[in-house]
């Protein structure tokens, strides 16, 4: 499954209504989190894709797609040391 998807079922699990949620969404002027579930919402996030949100970060998310690009960067972070050649072969 593709982190974006992952982060929209967080996201619809973390909602207590039925509503749409697309990339566009505002977390609480349209979705309708309060401060409790944002929290809430972030621990998930952490949790799922092992990673930290800093408050600063946790604060500057307003939307889902900002939250989809806050779990793209950390997920980057863990690619680019392979990418860079990171990874060792042993000969011996």
């Amino acid at each position: 499954m593709e982190y974006q998807t992952r982060v929209i079922q967080l996201v619809t699990e973390a909602l207590q209504t039925a509503k749409t949620v697309t990339p566009s969404k505002l977390l609480v002027e349209e979705l309708g989190f309060d401060s409790i579930g944002l929290l809430e919402l972030m621990a998930s996030v952490e949790d799922e894709f092992d990673m930290i949100v800093t408050l600063d970060e946790a604060r500057a998310i307003r939307s889902v797609q900002q939250l989809i690009d806050a779990v793209r960067r950390h997920l980057a972070t863990l690619v680019a040391p392979q990418a860079a050649g990171g990874a060792h072969v042993f000969a011996g």
